[in-house]
């Protein structure tokens, strides 16, 4: 039976099916018995209660036990292996270009483990390059001067952002825009370039002249 006053003790066949190897894990089975004790109190008073409120208070009651008891378990299980989690491969598939290790790996963190891995099994052992390097870029220049790494548009040398995709761009002549005067046209501006290298050609001439 379990004593709640002064002393908690475990029944015995609590205490013999867990086999406890020290102290710690003695009072850890002690804490777990009474848990588990209280949650079948709670698991009665809830199949005998009557009212909502009731049911709600023993079925939350019961299911934080519950829960609680699942973790005391798995700290007992992780204190009787020595903190140590072992894990076995039965079947392993190792595609073209991956590796494999072969011998017991250790977890890091634990005191007294070491990890030590001769190869890296996220490095391809070919040195092929991958689909994603030889695939063309956009290379735009972006506007932080670093050129657009994103995939051209098939058939294009640009991506969709920089024009690459069909139909865009701004279009062309009276269709960018509804003009008033036409002084910002690709004609008016030919023709503004084209006045001032002539009046340069007039300066020049004049100044040799004098």
């Amino acid at each position: 039976m379990l004593c709640f006053c002064g002393g908690a003790t475990a029944p015995s066949h609590h205490r013999d099916g867990a086999k406890p190897e020290n102290e710690i894990q003695a009072m850890l089975v002690i804490q777990m018995a009474a848990t588990h004790a209280l949650a079948m109190r709670s698991a009665r008073l809830l199949g005998n209660s009557t009212e909502i409120n009731q049911q709600d208070s023993n079925a939350l009651t019961l299911s934080r036990l519950q829960r609680n008891f699942t973790l005391q378990a798995e700290a007992l299980a992780k204190l009787q292996r020595g903190g140590k989690q072992k894990v076995v491969v039965e079947h392993v598939h190792v595609y073209q270009g991956g590796q494999a290790i072969v011998g017991t790996v250790t977890q890091p963190g634990i005191p007294g483990a070491s990890l030590k891995m001769e190869t890296n099994p996220m490095q391809s052992a070919t040195t092929l390059p991958s689909p994603s390097q030889v695939t063309p870029r956009c290379l735009a220049r972006t506007r932080s001067g670093k050129p657009c790494q994103t995939r051209p548009v098939s058939g294009k040398r640009r991506c969709r952002m920089h024009g690459g995709a069909k139909g865009s761009g701004a279009p062309k002549g009276l269709r960018n825009g509804s003009y008033r005067h036409g002084r910002y046209t690709a004609e008016a501006r030919a023709a503004q370039r084209e006045l001032r290298a002539w009046l340069r050609e007039l300066r020049r001439w004049a100044t040799s002249i004098c």
